[in-house]
């Protein structure tokens, strides 16, 4: 399922938790797909599908994306960058030196969770 710069590409549901492989435009060097795990409307895990960001070991660091992880996303709905240290919940802090790829991989984030508002926990 394809709009702009929002792809998300499968879906996999177990009971509350739904795996979601999707992929974000917006990095150095294209895009970045992640599997982005929700379980009772959080995210508890991201991890790389595919990349060929230079960053990738800073852009899927556990300091970068636990930021992301047990929040309400019907709360939150989706997360915004920015550039000196975040101070609300849908705030994420982009990592010095590789801005675009913090770009893509929250972007992915944030076309996982824009399906899964719309198509999945929320419409069960």
């Amino acid at each position: 399922i394809g709009d702009g710069n929002k792809f998300v590409y499968h879906v996999f549901k177990y009971e509350n938790t739904y795996v979601i492989h999707c992929g974000g435009d917006g990095g150095y060097k294209g895009e970045v797909q992640i599997l982005m795990n929700i379980t009772d409307g959080k995210i508890v895990n991201v991890q790389k599908y595919s990349s060929n960001e230079t960053y990738t070991s800073k852009v899927f660091a556990e300091k970068f994306l636990t930021p992301f992880y047990n929040k309400d996303l019907t709360e939150v709905q989706s997360f915004i960058m920015v550039k000196d240290k975040a101070d609300e919940d849908k705030e994420i802090s982009a990592i010095s030196g590789a801005t675009k790829s913090s770009t893509a991989v929250l972007n992915a984030i944030n076309n996982g969770i824009s399906w899964y508002l719309s198509e999945g926990g929320t419409n069960e």
